[in-house]
């Protein structure tokens, strides 16, 4: 399977180089988050824009995978950033006018430059697919937790977390409300470590305060290398930082019993194979960190509280069935995964166009305003949660 579009360029006026790839489309869309940094690569953006075919097929979420990445080689200011987002989405705003890409956040981006894209492209938010969501770190929190849950008992359990940004941070506040233990953190400012934990409430509130310095302006810890954080004595490990940090040259050295990411592809599937065989349960990152596209697609026909009851029950119980017939058949989870993921994505786009679904988008057209909430929400609520009750059989 190749990817339908790679596309990039490089603008040496504004110094920036840009990459779009389009994985898979269903229906001629595609959903993706814009990342950037300083080094990510095409590559990168290749596998990037592969898991979210990978998460959309696992969930069977009528959606194809795509992902953008943008290398800026310098920290820039807000006013210098502005004009760099902008000409990347007038660039590539021919994908962007038709949904053949919805773009979104991702590492280094946030709701603010994907407005500044939008409106380069000419282009409103569209509304079929809510990519942004205030909720999208605590809707990934819920998947990570409700996975880590079927693997091992989280009460008191020791928790590292690599990567204390917004997805981090709201994993921390969620294992701990399940009376996990947060013990170790770390940012790209170095990381901590107190054995008897640390106060979750002080940290996400330093982390406000001063950001990836949080690591130093908090006491009562010992500062470890960064890296160190990955062999720590701990239950469970939750990646939440960059891409292939957990790799072949410090997989053998982790300790933790189970690693549950809330980064995307963090781990090599070399690493994932030498932890398989060491004994220690990995979850498939496109499963654990799947709860912003999950919860962001449900938001168009349920509530929060819906959202969390379906993940809490409907998820937890397709994660207990992978990693049951994953130690059943002594195969390492995310290979299983992905069959299961690519299988569910093909017949989804065999079914293009199928009944249901364009009788809810003419419902959605035909439809006014003023009687969506009374008519469409309950008929888009019984159709897609039938959908969603197959996803996870």
């Amino acid at each position: 399977m190749l990817p339908e579009l790679v596309y990039g360029f490089y603008r040496k006026r504004l110094g920036f180089t840009g990459y779009l790839v389009i994985d898979s489309t269903i229906e001629g869309k595609s959903c993706g988050g814009i990342r950037e940094s300083q080094s990510v690569t095409l590559d990168e953006v290749k596998k990037l824009a592969r898991n979210m075919t990978l998460k959309y097929g696992f969930l069977r979420i009528p959606m194809g995978g795509a992902k953008a990445g943008l290398r800026i080689n310098d920290t820039l200011s807000r006013e210098k950033r502005k004009p760099i987002i902008a000409e990347f989405g007038r660039t590539l705003s021919r994908f962007i006018k038709n949904g053949y890409f919805i773009p979104g956040t991702d590492m280094g981006t946030s709701e603010e430059d994907v407005t500044w894209l939008m409106n380069a492209a000419k282009e409103q938010r569209n509304g079929y697919v809510n990519i942004e969501s205030g909720h999208a770190p605590e809707y990934t929190g819920w998947t990570m937790v409700n996975s880590a849950r079927q693997a091992t008992r989280l009460e008191n359990a020791a928790v590292a977390i690599q990567g204390f940004g917004k997805i981090g941070s709201s994993a921390a506040r969620i294992f701990s409300e399940d009376r996990a233990k947060i013990v170790a953190v770390s940012t790209c400012k170095g990381a901590i470590h107190n054995p008897r934990g640390l106060d979750t409430d002080r940290l996400i509130d330093l982390r406000n305060k001063c950001g990836d310095d949080l690591v130093n302006a908090y006491h009562e810890c010992r500062r470890v290398p960064r890296d160190h954080l990955l062999e720590l004595p701990v239950d469970i490990l939750l990646p939440c930082a960059g891409s292939y940090l957990v790799n072949s040259t410090n997989a053998h050295k982790i300790k933790a019993k189970v690693i549950c990411p809330g980064a995307n592809i963090p781990l090599t599937d070399q690493a994932e194979q030498i932890l398989f065989k060491r004994g220690i349960i990995c979850i498939p990152d496109f499963v654990s960190n799947s709860g912003a596209v999950l919860g962001n697609y449900m938001a168009n026909y349920a509530s929060r509280t819906k959202i969390k009851k379906i993940i809490d029950e409907e998820f937890s119980r397709a994660v207990y069935e992978l990693l049951k017939i994953s130690k059943e058949r002594n195969t390492y989870p995310k290979g299983l995964a992905m069959q299961i993921a690519i299988r569910r994505f093909y017949e989804i786009k065999k079914n293009e166009g199928k009944l249901q679904r364009l009788l809810l988008r003419g419902i959605r057209l035909a439809l006014p305003d003023a009687y969506q909430k009374i008519i469409l929400k309950p008929v888009a609520s019984h159709m897609f949660r039938r959908l969603l009750k197959r996803a996870f059989s």
